[in-house]
């Protein structure tokens, strides 16, 4: 797998950057790692089947979030990354560190959530309208993207420093033509309570709306993810924060 670092190797916490349901690549998250001080060791990577990572015969969806989770803790090991992390996770990223973190909770000091998706999402947003998504009811997608079944809750919850950044531009109805405008505005509604969920599932959680950015906030609002980065970082116990970012440094194969 392909891992890139930058900022000082003796700083801790590290910082892992994850998009999607970690089947994404390092670059996303290029202008975000940009903006950070060097005084903040941060890590993207290229997860198996993207961009410079050993690709396979299956495809990378395939593989179930689980599997997705075993990949990046030997990644992280095989590196050498000292613990704990702090964990950040873009739309289904979100749900991806969540599961790290509870598979893994000592290794982890912090979560940054970036318009995360929530478990719960897909029997939800199914009983305003399964044209959503025809698979809100399949048992092995829910399993293997991380989703719950219907009507089952999250029970999740780690007493860990914690920011949920939301996106403040909703969904417009031409999105969804087949839905009402009542349906469109209760999905909006429904992603702003995950939100607000997910930002209490921490005593020290946090939740901030992002103004001006949509979903793909990491290239649309990096210095908002930033921020956050450094506030939990701070709060985890990391040294005193440099406010200048620096370059990356050279790209490093595991």
């Amino acid at each position: 797998m392909f891992l890139e670092c930058s900022g000082d190797p003796n700083a801790g916490p590290i910082v892992i950057l994850a998009s999607g349901r970690g089947l994404g690549t390092a670059d996303s998250w290029a202008l975000v790692q940009q903006k950070l001080p060097s005084s903040i060791r941060v890590c993207s990577y290229d997860a198996i089947g993207a961009g410079r990572s050993d690709h396979v015969q299956e495809s990378p969806q395939s593989r179930s979030i689980d599997q997705v989770v075993s990949e990046m803790h030997s990644l992280f090991q095989a590196a050498g990354l000292k613990q704990p992390y702090v964990l950040v996770g873009a739309s289904a990223g979100g749900i991806l560190v969540r599961r790290y973190q509870q598979q893994y909770p000592h290794e982890v000091g912090g979560l940054v959530f970036v318009d995360s998706s929530h478990e719960e999402m897909e029997w939800r947003d199914a009983a305003i309208s399964p044209q959503m998504d025809p698979n809100w009811n399949n048992p092995a997608f829910l399993r293997d993207n991380g989703f719950l079944p219907d009507h089952q809750r999250l029970t999740w919850r780690a007493d860990i420093p914690l920011i949920d950044l939301e996106r403040s531009e909703k969904i417009p109805l031409s999105a969804f033509p087949s839905m009402t405008q009542r349906q469109v505005d209760a999905i909006n509604y429904e992603w702003h309570s995950f939100q607000v969920d997910l930002a209490r599932r921490s005593r020290y959680g946090e939740y901030r709306l992002v103004a001006g950015s949509g979903h793909m906030m990491h290239r649309q609002k990096p210095e908002a993810i930033a921020d956050a980065i450094r506030d939990v970082v701070t709060q985890v116990g990391s040294e005193p924060l440099i406010a200048e970012a620096t370059d990356r440094d050279q790209c490093v194969r595991i």
